[in-house]
């Protein structure tokens, strides 16, 4: 079903390249500023979230693994439609995967909301086809970021995290186009 080199694609262009900035608490290794090393974010992949891997140093092949083996294969994504899968990776990179399945769990009103993909997740996510659950992922993925951004650390990213929405979103649109 999804293409996850698509999917990926896409969140790469949106993650950037390395940046160490110490004001940024994703790229401390303890989490916080000024906890741990200092060691940057590479292709979005953080020192907060994997503190042993050589983050400046990382190749577009490593983040690909790492993607794949810590979101896409735990969202389903290759069992999903396109517009859906790409979707939920992105919500999935950006606020975890337990939270953003759990948001499709609950939008297909599945019998369970427990933020694992299941046969019944996919089943409810496929009779979708993305027309209705894609426009409310994004909603909910706008809702928290507007949350996230009103954290006053967090305030100089809304406007990039607002232009990424738009980008998922006319993505998406043209998956479901095509």
């Amino acid at each position: 079903m999804a293409d996850f080199e698509q999917a990926i694609a896409f969140v790469l262009s949106q993650e950037g390249g390395y940046q160490c900035r110490a004001s940024d608490p994703g790229n401390w290794t303890g989490g916080a500023k000024g906890q741990g090393e200092l060691k940057g974010t590479n292709f979005g992949i953080s020192s907060k979230s994997y503190p042993n891997e050589d983050i400046k140093g990382m190749t577009v092949e490593r983040a690909k693994e790492i993607y794949r083996r810590d979101y896409w294969t735990p969202i389903g994504g290759d069992a999903l439609p396109d517009g859906v899968a790409v979707a939920l990776l992105d919500a999935a990179v950006n606020q975890g995967v337990v939270r953003a399945v759990k948001w499709v769990q609950s939008a297909l009103d599945t019998d369970v909301v427990d933020g694992i993909v299941g046969p019944r997740t996919v089943a409810a996510a496929r009779n979708d086809c993305g027309r209705w659950l894609v426009p409310f992922l994004l909603h909910r993925h706008a809702a928290y970021m507007k949350t996230i951004a009103a954290n006053p650390e967090m305030i100089e990213w809304a406007g990039t995290w607002a232009e990424r929405l738009f980008l998922l979103e006319k993505m998406v649109l043209g998956i479901h186009a095509a």
